[in-house]
């Protein structure tokens, strides 16, 4: 009975070295439509596969021995070792006869050669050292609910500053857009308060001696007009106030303009 084996199925049709041990084997996607193996529990599916990475250290074949199944794959008893082999040789995966099909393409040996170079090397994963292939950036698109020109402002005013926002801090401005919107703060007034104030985030409208009531963006540029021409007429009156004091010498003589 030690000399005994299950054969696997067109073993030497998906894997193409022999005579070692390889480093990993072939798990080809024909599987998701071969009949045999999807009558096969999941549970049998993957056990099966393990029963293939075992059968690669002896060339596509399983020891028929009492207890090496139950062994490798950790099953509770005999029995159940008896009724998964029972189920996957009713199958046709495995077989007492050896159907591990032709090896006529393993004859040459510079093919034999480049096909072992392709068994060594391990494919890239994750996992492995190799690279996970990037993912493409999500598009950012402006919500219907926000207003294009206050948006297309506010950016400018970032871009100016030399801190656009990524795509992803454009969600998160969305996203704290909507929570001031809930609060009761109009989206346009809030982009219109960054903007004129140069902030690059975006806050609650601030009460500014208003009544309790928050200030419209022709307020907030009222305001900012009349601030500018108060303190244009300070400059003029301190110049004023410079040249009087000019026309008097210390003594407090009006000096003689010619």
């Amino acid at each position: 009975m030690t000399d005994e084996y299950y054969y696997v199925r067109n073993w030497w049709k998906f894997q193409h070295y022999h005579n070692r041990r390889p480093p990993w084997i072939k798990l080809h996607r024909t599987i998701e439509t071969d009949p045999a193996f999807q009558s096969l529990s999941e549970i049998d599916q993957y056990r099966l596969i393990k029963l293939w990475l075992c059968a690669s250290d002896l060339d596509g074949r399983l020891p028929r021995r009492q207890g090496y199944v139950r062994a490798t794959l950790g099953l509770g008893n005999l029995y159940q070792e008896s009724s998964l082999l029972a189920r996957l040789e009713s199958s046709g995966l495995i077989s007492k006869e050896d159907i591990r099909g032709c090896r006529r393409d393993l004859d040459s040996p510079s093919r034999d050669r480049g096909r072992d170079r392709e068994e060594n090397t391990i494919p890239p994963t994750p996992l492995s050292g190799g690279k996970a292939q990037k993912k493409p950036a999500p598009v950012f698109v402006l919500p219907d609910w926000i207003p294009v020109k206050e948006w297309e402002f506010f950016l400018e005013m970032r871009r100016r500053k030399r801190n656009l926002p990524t795509e992803h801090a454009k969600d998160l401005l969305v996203r704290k857009l909507s929570e001031l919107k809930t609060a009761g703060n109009d989206p346009v007034a809030v982009l219109e308060q960054s903007t004129i104030k140069g902030w690059l985030g975006l806050f609650e409208i601030h009460e500014n001696g208003n009544n309790g009531h928050q200030k419209s963006f022709d307020q907030l540029r009222e305001e900012r007009v009349l601030a500018g021409l108060h303190a244009a007429e300070r400059q003029l009156e301190k110049q004023k106030l410079e040249k009087e004091r000019e026309s008097y010498d210390p003594s407090g003589v009006p000096r003689n303009i010619h």
